[in-house]
């Protein structure tokens, strides 16, 4: 689902982090840290061992867009080390994190001598790159408040049920985050919030957003 973080892209993700453990730098990054900006070069190929990260484009205005968040088991930076360019993302931790970066001469020789790295690299790639078709075709051809409950549905804990008739969240977004990420002006967002609650699409309780369970699982059929 859109926007979802991603989840572990291959079933040897674990083997791949005992694999890179001893050979990367290892960033203990608490949540928000910046890490990568647009214009720069990356040391290396990054891996994410544990947490989430996410990565935006800018506007010449500023203004950002959100094309994905990645969960651990997740590789990045892999088209400015491949084509040799500047990075064109901003790049930050949502939660607290760990990187390893796996620098130039490693990954150079863990192609050459690794089918697994280099079949992970690739999938991941490949991967992101669906996303990304995913999305264009998604601000092509859908109006905003599809995107906002497509959103919610990637999202969403169905494993949790309370109340009988309500899923929690697994991500908390701001209204500035979901407007980044369906490519809405803040009041249009919060607009379209209101119109969700009063359908009984959502729900607060305690501070924290529920999504109905029934319109969740009326909404992923009908995407099937």
């Amino acid at each position: 689902m859109e926007h979802s973080p991603l989840t572990k892209p291959h079933v040897h993700a674990i083997e791949i982090e005992a694999m890179l453990r001893n050979q990367s730098r290892i960033y203990n990054l608490p949540a928000e840290s910046l890490f990568l900006r647009p214009g720069e070069f990356p040391e290396g190929i990054y891996y994410i061992a544990k947490g989430r990260t996410r990565h935006s484009i800018l506007s010449p205005e500023g203004t950002e867009k959100i094309l994905y968040t990645l969960a651990s088991g997740w590789f990045f930076g892999e088209t400015p080390y491949f084509l040799g360019y500047p990075s064109g993302l901003l790049s930050r931790t949502e939660i607290t994190s760990v990187l390893y970066m796996i620098l130039p001469s490693t990954c150079e020789r863990l192609m050459d001598t690794s089918p697994l790295f280099r079949q992970i690299i690739i999938e991941s790639y490949s991967h992101k790159m669906l996303i990304m078709r995913h999305e264009i075709a998604s601000l092509s051809f859908d109006p905003c408040k599809e995107r906002l409950k497509r959103l919610y549905c990637g999202i969403a804990d169905p494993s949790r049920l309370i109340d009988e008739h309500w899923h929690p969240l697994k991500v908390h977004y701001t209204q500035y985050d979901l407007s980044a990420i369906i490519g809405s002006a803040r009041g249009t967002t919060a607009r379209l919030i209101g119109e969700l609650y009063s359908e009984g699409f959502l729900r607060t309780v305690n501070h924290h957003l529920q999504i109905n369970a029934e319109a969740y699982n009326s909404y992923l059929n009908r995407e099937e």
